[in-house]
Order: C-alpha cells, then structure tokens, then sequence
C-alpha cells in the first residue's frame, strides 16, 4: 500500500495491507484510524485520529518521520521488528501510549500522552523528550540509553541484559525503580517526589539523584565474610 496524497474520513480510517506499507501523505479521520500490515510501515505524513485512537501493527519493521496524534490511546505495535521514530518524528496522545517492540527501539522525537509503555526485546534509545503527564512511565527493555528528558508520575525500568546510562533529566512526581542486569550510570538528573530504587550489577552516580522520600542504591549482595583460621604449630 502507498499513500502520497490525502485520506479524511468523517468517521474511521481503517487500513490492511499484506505487504509493505508507505503513507507519504496526511491522514485524518474524526474517530479511530487503524492500520495492520504484513510488511514494513514507512510514515513520513501526518497521522491523525482527532477523537480516537490511533492502532498501527506490522509484523515487519516501523519508521516515522513525521506526526501522529490521537484523541484517545495509541498503539505502535512491531513485536517482530524494530521501531525507528526519527527525529523529524512526533508522537502524541489524548489517552496512553504503547510502544511495542520486537527488536530495538530508538525514540528521537517526543512523545506525549497521559501514561506511556516503552517495550524492546532488544537495545532502546532514546534522545527525545517523554511526557507522560501524571501517568506512569514503564520501559522494558535489554539495555537503555537515555540522553532525553522525561516528565511522568512514576517511573519503573526493567532491563533484561545490559547497562542503563541515563543522560537526560528525569522528573518524577512519585517512585522510581530501575532494574538492571548489568550496570547503571546516572550521568543526568532523577527528581522524585517519592523514593527512588535502584538494582544492577554496578552503579554509578555523576549526575544527581534527589528524592522526596528515601534512596535505596543496590549494586549486588554483600560478599561473604572471609573466615579467617589461625593454625597452630605442633610442638
């Protein structure tokens, strides 16, 4: 399917493709838009769903250079991909966000919306700014590397394998969690209104951590006592 010219619809825009998929042009319905395809999405026009929401699914790869916005939630959904959204990108929602994920994940333009979902099974990269209002902000993900800013009620980050290097400056209004399997560097700035909780195998700390409440820094059990025997020579 290859879209280069304009689709309003008063009502909803549902799309279906088998294959590849290319929407160069704008598209703009009152209610839901919905597209699901069977190879890769390439957006490089606007995508509007003014009082819906807006549900995007590829079993390929998908890229956006330009803006989507809902009324309602939105869904981007690559679970056997990846997702690229560029920095020309934007991404808004009236309700939340998820953003699903089968391989890497790089998030360079902003995302906004009341409630947001970043989802990788593998790397995830981001160096846009995320709003999440008051709502919840959850990444799962194999290693992180964050130089964006974000705003967001809570924040809870689960990596499965790598490191996460956290750059940006992170406002949160409650909690912070981050859980890693490898190591965490703090080279930016976390401010939560609620405790902040991290886990890894190391940690490091450059940037500043300020929490409302307390401060737990986890970097692996204490090593076992060494137990220490004095031997005796026989006379």
């Amino acid at each position: 399917m290859h879209v280069s010219g304009s689709v309003a619809a008063g009502a909803a825009v549902d799309m279906t493709a088998a294959a590849e998929t290319t929407i160069n042009g704008d598209v703009t319905a009152t209610s839901d838009v919905s597209l699901d395809a069977g190879g890769d999405v390439t957006i490089s026009g606007d995508v509007t769903a003014t009082a819906g929401t807006l549900d995007i699914s590829t079993d390929a790869n998908l890229s956006v250079s330009d803006t989507l916005t809902s009324g309602g939630t939105m869904l981007l959904d690559a679970q056997l991909g990846n997702i690229d959204l560029t920095s020309t990108s934007s991404s808004s929602a009236g309700g939340t966000l998820t953003i699903l994920s089968g391989g890497t994940l790089g998030v360079a333009g902003p995302l906004t919306s009341f409630g947001t979902t970043l989802t990788a099974s593998g790397d995830a990269m981001f160096s846009g700014d995320v709003h999440s209002a008051a709502g919840a902000l959850d990444i799962d993900a194999a290693s992180l590397n964050w130089s964006g800013n974000a705003v967001a009620g809570t924040l809870d980050v689960d990596l499965s394998s790598g490191d996460a290097t956290i750059a940006g400056d992170l406002t949160i209004a409650a909690a912070v969690t981050i859980d890693a399997a490898a190591g965490t560097a703090i080279d930016g700035t976390v401010s939560a209104g609620g405790s902040v909780s991290v886990a890894s195998d190391g940690i490091s700390v450059s940037g500043s951590v300020d929490s409302g409440l307390s401060v737990t820094l986890n970097s692996g059990s204490s090593p076992p006592p060494v137990s220490r025997c004095r031997s005796s020579a026989s006379s």
